[in-house]
């Protein structure tokens, strides 16, 4: 999540950058930045839906088994 936050806040203030990068290569970066701020989202979605599923197909927190774990693996997102 926390590499989410960074991209937003790059997003963000990308104005700060119109001085630095021309036009064209800024409209890429900013189009790039989008991309990926979409992916990571896509990626933290799976991750909560493999936790979700592994908590209900688990024995724990009662019997931890390799599910439980999994489910604790994909919630420290």
């Amino acid at each position: 999540m926390k590499k989410a936050i960074q991209l937003a806040e790059i997003i963000e203030h990308f104005d700060e950058f119109d001085e630095a990068l021309p036009l064209e290569q800024m409209k890429d970066v900013s189009c790039e930045l989008r991309r990926l701020q979409a992916e990571i989202d896509r990626l933290n979605d799976l991750l909560t839906e493999i936790g979700n599923k592994s908590h209900d197909a688990s024995t724990g927190p009662a019997l931890p088994d390799t599910l439980w774990e999994i489910r604790a693996m994909a919630y420290q997102q």
